[in-house]
């Protein structure tokens, strides 16, 4: 699977899987590592040869080369020392933005073909250090929140774009939508803004179910909508409630058949939100795995009580 962060369970999963089939000294790892099409190689990774430890729902240390820091783009400075033990159960849900030190190690692109002007727009910026820094741009910026912890393992939450300004706090998408995975009636989950105009946005739970659990669900072999149970929105809530904070309560649980996805497994929460937020075009790529999967979405947004023509409840 490629673009999409790989959540805890899905990791504890697989290792214990593998482990239960193959005997120790043929042991199969799960792994897990964070890079993009621009950096041409990993950012950050999982030591293969073993020597470290791997911990489930981060993408490992950054690798030789990339100085990765925290930085907080409202303020314009890196943010120095900033660890997950430093979050307290009320802040759980704060993400920081993922940036990259300049200059970039050999392999990395060194800017967009004809279009300098656009690269130095999109990806470079210049916050502020301690260290007087003369270079006008000091940092490349991915476009991804996240966290390091203790051990500086990077965890990657969301994209930048994914996250949900609800009433004044930034709240993570990758921090509710890992507590609704845990709930055992639920396979996958996308969470997603809707606009709100005393709010700025609240969260929208899409969740995919284990057949059987909530009725008949996908029966006929043919993608189907369901009605999201009160019992499955309740626990929803309260997990979501109890691991992220007060602050982030989700307005709606809508229960869907799948999750519109592209080939290699990227879950498409911009047209998800486009969805549910009434806009007319849902931009679907190209790479899309299921076309109507789409058309599922909708359906199941209009039937959880939202007006996907104008973004109203």
């Amino acid at each position: 699977m490629a673009g999409e962060r790989c959540d805890p369970d899905t990791v504890q999963f697989f290792q214990k899987t593998f482990d239960d089939v193959f005997r120790e000294e043929n042991r199969i790892r799960v792994l897990d590592n964070y890079w993009m099409t621009e950096t041409g190689s990993p950012i950050a990774a999982n030591d293969v040869f073993g020597n470290a430890c791997v911990k489930p729902g981060s993408t490992g240390r950054p690798v030789c080369g990339w100085n990765v820091e925290l930085v907080d783009e409202h303020a314009g400075t890196v943010v120095q020392g900033q660890q997950m033990s430093d979050f307290s159960e009320e802040n759980k849900s704060s993400s920081l933005s993922v940036a990259v030190r300049l200059p970039l190690p050999p392999g990395a692109m060194p800017s967009l073909y004809n279009a300098d002007e656009r690269f130095v727009e999109t990806y470079l910026r210049n916050f502020k250090t301690p260290d007087v820094d003369s270079r006008k741009y000091t940092h490349f910026l991915t476009g991804d929140a996240g966290k390091l912890d203790e051990n500086f393992y990077l965890h990657i939450m969301s994209r930048l774009d994914d996250l949900i300004n609800c009433a004044g706090h930034r709240l993570s998408t990758g921090a509710m939508e890992a507590a609704i995975i845990k709930l055992p009636e639920v396979v996958e989950c996308a969470v997603v803004g809707l606009e709100d105009k005393f709010k700025g946005a609240v969260p929208v739970a899409y969740v995919v179910v284990i057949p059987g659990k909530l009725g008949d669900i996908n029966n006929s072999g043919k993608n189907t909508v369901i009605e999201s149970g009160k019992l499955l929105a309740t626990k929803v809530r309260r997990a979501v409630r109890e691991a992220v904070g007060a602050q982030a309560v989700v307005e709606h649980v809508i229960v869907v058949s799948c999750l519109p996805k592209t080939r290699s497994g990227k879950t498409l929460r911009k047209c998800l939100r486009r969805l549910v937020n009434g806009e007319a075009d849902a931009q679907v790529p190209g790479t899309i795995e299921d076309v109507n999967a789409i058309e599922v979405a909708r359906e199941a947004a209009r039937r959880a009580c939202i007006d996907t023509k104008s973004g109203s409840r």
